[in-house]
């Protein structure tokens, strides 16, 4: 038998997610309200207490105990609910499950432009690694086996998670740093970009390409539960061009700390059963052009087949490096 520490994949697979249990008992009634984890609740001043009015305001009071008012607020206990079988690691934040066969490592060649150019948050670094891990497993079953393939859609997959959080950030400062505050007319870019529902011919064209997380996650008859982050939509398509230049601070973009970096992506990876190998663990010697290298080199991948999505991009790949 294995311990496997699943992370959450996709709605199919192993998930946990926080509730909240509001305390039971009879001093509560129909007043009760909950925000986030703590349930708020109004009771009358029960004996010994009186009530005594200051300023117009009545307060429950009993000598040698601090006055309050008739609200009572108590913390909600936070449940961690996992599927049948398994139970919640706290230490970790995962879920445990005792598993026959684990699920399969997957390979990725990652190279210095993918890790600099790519997503900033762990939410879309997360989003980012939970598409490459089922998009590698659904390209190698269709026939899709070429390194070259590989580097190539996982090089659509980073500028577009990267296109996505901008988008999702919605302002220039957040995205790009201390670049957006500089007056060199870089824009926030939600209004340029709509979700990726992953219904174009482009996605007809590689219909397994429609099973990976973001494109499920973008259906809303997939299923899925809300409480879960990955059943929410976030892959977004550009509506007439991806705004390289409001994406990235400078011609040359360069991430400072390039050794904690590396150890985030690499922590997220392992999560994701991804077994990382390039010269992204090497700090360059000079600057790398994330505008024109990654971020246009995607574009004009996309464009090639009439629109700027990730399937389109994709589509591209498939074609060169079958």
């Amino acid at each position: 038998m294995y311990i496997c520490l699943l992370p959450r994949l996709s709605q199919d697979e192993l998930s946990c997610y926080r509730d909240c249990e509001c305390p039971e008992g009879s001093d509560q009634d129909t007043g009760l309200s909950v925000d986030a984890c703590e349930c708020k609740y109004t009771v009358g001043c029960e004996e010994p207490m009186t009530i005594v009015v200051e300023n117009g305001e009545r307060w429950c009071h009993f000598d040698g105990v601090a006055p309050r008012d008739e609200e009572i607020v108590k913390e909600a206990p936070v449940t961690y609910l996992c599927p049948d079988g398994a139970t919640y690691n706290r230490q970790d934040g995962k879920c445990e499950l005792q598993l026959n066969k684990c699920p399969p490592i997957v390979s990725i060649h990652l190279d210095q432009k993918a890790m600099a150019c790519g997503p900033k948050t762990d939410e879309y670094i997360t989003h980012m690694f939970n598409h490459i891990y089922h998009e590698a497993i659904l390209a190698a079953s269709a026939g899709f086996t070429s390194k070259l393939f590989t580097t190539c859609s996982v090089g659509c997959i980073s500028t577009y998670s990267k296109f996505s959080e901008c988008a999702w950030q919605n302002d220039a400062a957040v995205c790009v740093g201390r670049a957006g505050k500089s007056g060199h007319a870089i824009r926030a870019i939600g209004h340029l970009s709509k979700y990726d529902t992953c219904t174009s011919a482009n996605y007809g064209k590689l219909r397994w390409l429609r099973k990976t997380p973001a494109c499920r996650a973008a259906r809303p008859h997939a299923g899925g539960d809300p409480r879960h982050d990955e059943d929410s939509p976030w892959m977004r398509k550009a509506v007439d061009f991806l705004p390289c230049k409001d994406m990235y601070g400078s011609e040359v973009n360069f991430m400072a700390n390039w050794e904690a970096a590396v150890q985030k992506i690499e922590n997220i990876a392992t999560s994701y059963f991804i077994k990382l190998s390039g010269d992204y663990v090497h700090k360059p010697t000079g600057r790398l052009d994330c505008r024109q290298a990654h971020c246009h080199k995607t574009d004009t991948n996309s464009r090639q087949h009439g629109e700027r999505t990730l399937g389109s991009c994709v589509r591209s790949c498939s074609e060169r490096f079958r």
